[in-house]
């Protein structure tokens, strides 16, 4: 009898193996001819439980089609977790399952290094910081060296730019060497695998755009999917989207968030409105179908605690501002409106979102809570003072003198920084009316105290911009006659 048809049916079994609690009926002839696991295990026994396999019932399936001659196709999707069971079941010998899934392996790293067939050593990678003590396992660490090496590869970009039109970073012009395809492609990774990649990357200075690039994207994709689940197919033009964030880096490598849609593209459309897809959206949508078993999926606690490891590893110097939208901030903020005590994220976001708010439109601040449109102006403001004493550290050439005085205690008092003036918290005159149009909107609406209008209003007032000021005379007059009106 063919033993592929035995597999079929199970019939005759003489051995149940049990993985993570599902039961396979199998016989120990073609199981002892492929593993010298099962060689020693199955002699006196009709039962055997194998707990925590990586990969579990469904990598097993795979394995048991092994032994019995089945052919299935060895992909990046499901080489890790073979490789590994392979070894815990010492599926050893010539076209053994290790030989197998170590040709496989070694074809793939060979292949990213020689043609730049990235995509299935990521995915690789991937699967494999699933491993138990991924970081310790051979597949691993070469898949892990393997994509690092070809991601700072020196690069001639349009995306980042050559050397002489790279981006300023804190005012030094910096050369950055990371290619903008494995950037993108680096946000589909699992959250410890990417923590571990912002660990490893932090402290140099050129690979601040990239990371934080990187995390942009990542974390959009997980706004997208908890917010609007709701309409499949916005998760998929969400994402066709996302992937031409890097190339709206083209012409401007960091856009000015000052000026009025010119920030990231990550939640806008294709300009040309082509409907075919480009080549980096095909890919995208290779990687994000091959890595479909393991991406991220979890509630809104989840995603906040994600976003709190992610934005706490991510350096304060990294230009996030600069790689995200005006949406992204609103959905960041929506996601974490329940943390506002709590929330190690929330902090981050609120500077970036004040970083912003010259591209805010009426629209925008209506999607907003009052409380939330305060804690963004606090947070301008303390974006601000913290601008004032970098700008002074900077500027003041005996500073870093007295720094190093005060490290070796030849000094005793600290140095000291003025507070900024007032004039330097400003609003625009766009921005100004913007918030005004916000204001009478929401008391129209009633969403609004007088309280929350003041509190609303007062920063707007610093140095005010405004040339008339009929408009706050009229909203406060509607808002106080309907404040009377409830006391009546």
């Amino acid at each position: 009898m063919d033993p592929k048809s035995l597999r079929t049916s199970g019939d005759f079994s003489d051995i149940t193996i049990s993985v993570n609690g599902v039961a396979f009926h199998l016989h120990k002839f073609p199981l002892i001819t492929k593993s010298e696991y099962f060689k020693n295990a199955v002699e006196n026994t009709s039962f055997i439980e194998i707990d925590s396999l990586d990969g579990g019932a469904s990598t097993f399936e795979k394995v048991a089609d092994f032994c019995y001659g089945k052919e299935f196709d060895i992909t990046s999707s499901n080489v890790v977790y073979l490789n590994s069971a392979a070894k815990v079941l010492s599926m050893t010998g010539r076209n053994g399952l290790i030989e197998r899934t170590e040709k496989y392996l070694d074809r793939v790293f060979r292949e990213a290094k020689s043609y730049n067939k990235i995509i299935p050593a990521i995915v690789i990678l991937a699967y494999a910081s699933y491993l138990k003590n991924f970081e310790e396992n051979d597949v691993f660490v070469t898949a892990y060296n393997t994509v690092m090496e070809l991601w700072l590869r020196p690069v001639q970009s349009q995306i980042f730019g050559a050397r002489s039109s790279s981006p300023l970073l804190n005012g030094a012009r910096h050369n950055l060497l990371y290619d903008p395809q494995i950037t993108r492609y680096l946000s589909f990774v699992p959250d410890k695998l990417l923590l571990k990649i912002l660990r490893e990357n932090y402290n140099t200075a050129p690979s601040y755009a990239a990371i934080a690039t990187i995390v942009a994207l990542n974390l959009q994709r997980k706004f997208q999917r908890l917010l609007h689940r709701k309409t499949p197919n916005h998760q998929s033009h969400s994402f066709e989207q996302q992937t031409s964030t890097l190339e709206g880096f083209g012409k401007h490598p960091f856009p000015d968030p000052t000026v009025k849609n010119s920030h990231s593209s990550i939640d806008e459309g294709n300009e040309s409105g082509s409907p075919e897809k480009s080549n980096s959206s095909v890919e995208t949508d290779e990687l994000q179908m091959l890595l479909k078993d393991i991406d991220f999926v979890g509630e809104k606690e989840a995603l906040v605690t994600s976003m709190d490891a992610i934005l706490s590893a991510l350096p304060q110097e990294a230009p996030l501002k600069f790689t995200v939208s005006v949406n992204w901030c609103k959905e960041a903020l929506q996601l974490t409106d329940s943390c506002r005590k709590g929330g190690r994220c929330r902090t981050r976001i609120l500077e970036i979102t004040a970083s912003l708010l010259e591209c805010f439109t009426v629209e925008d601040f209506l999607t907003l809570s009052p409380c939330t449109i305060i804690e963004i102006f606090d947070a301008q403001k303390a974006g601000k003072l913290i601008d004032s004493v970098l700008r002074q550290a900077n500027s003041d050439p005996s500073y870093r003198q007295r720094e190093d005085e005060l490290e070796n205690g030849d000094i005793e008092n600290e140095v000291q920084f003025t507070s900024p003036e007032p004039d330097m918290i400003r609003f625009s005159p766009s921005l100004a009316n913007a918030v005004d149009k916000y204001l009478e909107t929401a008391v129209r609406n009633g969403d609004l105290t007088l309280d929350l209008y003041l509190r609303i209003l007062r920063p707007t007032l610093a140095n005010d911009p405004r040339t008339s000021h009929g408009g706050i005379v009229h909203t406060l007059t509607e808002l106080l006659h309907c404040v009377s009106s409830r006391v009546e």
